[in-house]
């Protein structure tokens, strides 16, 4: 499948997704040596997703999460959680557990990304939520989500400069948005994107004073 697909379009990355490989680990092993046989195969493997549907009412282990983690990322090919839902009956829990799992995910150097399985209460049922009710507020759980992604998890720096110079940060991965501010006010937006590697940004103002 994999083959044909690419000799009708070569474009699309193609990723293999299963269950019980990381909330569960009956079949990691299995999962792990399926998809080095898929990159001998050499038929175009663009990465795997580990489905994540967390056993309910039960608190993680990180510990479980990251070995589970540490062995499908031998293969050496992108990670991605999908299908993540946590099932808690008591809104703090399921915040707290939910942050053990975020944290696993979003801290392990073979993880690209995160896909949810249902964010809201009306669509799931009230104890999987990030956001509850017709008003979408968001849940302990949904707080949660924002704290760490708008403000631990972000990059924020303000400096002065004059013309010329130069400063290095170290940055989470992600979009940026660079902007120059004269006499207390925007002059200039530039936006980049911050990948594993190091980059150079270079800012030119010319003409727009």
């Amino acid at each position: 499948m994999f083959r044909t697909v690419h000799s009708l379009d070569p474009t699309p990355q193609l990723f293999l997704n299963d269950y019980r490989v990381v909330a569960n680990g009956e079949y990691t092993l299995a999962y792990l040596s399926q998809i080095q046989q898929f990159k001998a195969a050499n038929v175009g493997l663009g990465g795997v997703g580990v489905q994540s549907h967390m056993p309910p009412n039960t608190k993680p282990s990180p510990t479980l999460l990251k070995h589970r983690l540490d062995i499908l990322a031998q293969a050496g090919v992108p990670i991605w959680a999908t299908e993540l839902d946590m099932i808690a009956h008591d809104e703090n829990s399921r915040a707290d557990w939910y942050e053990i799992i975020w944290r696993v995910f979003f801290s392990h150097p073979g993880v690209d990304g995160i896909i949810f399985w249902g964010i809201w209460d009306h669509d799931k049922s009230p104890d999987y939520g990030l956001l509850h009710g017709f008003s979408y507020t968001l849940d302990k759980a949904g707080q949660r989500f924002v704290h760490l992604t708008k403000n631990e998890w972000s990059t924020h720096v303000n400096r002065s400069l004059s013309s010329g110079t130069s400063f290095n940060i170290r940055g989470f991965q992600g979009d940026y948005d660079v902007i120059v501010w004269y006499k207390d006010k925007p002059i200039k937006k530039q936006t980049f994107h911050l990948g594993k590697t190091d980059q150079t940004v270079t800012v030119d103002i010319a003409g727009d004073e």
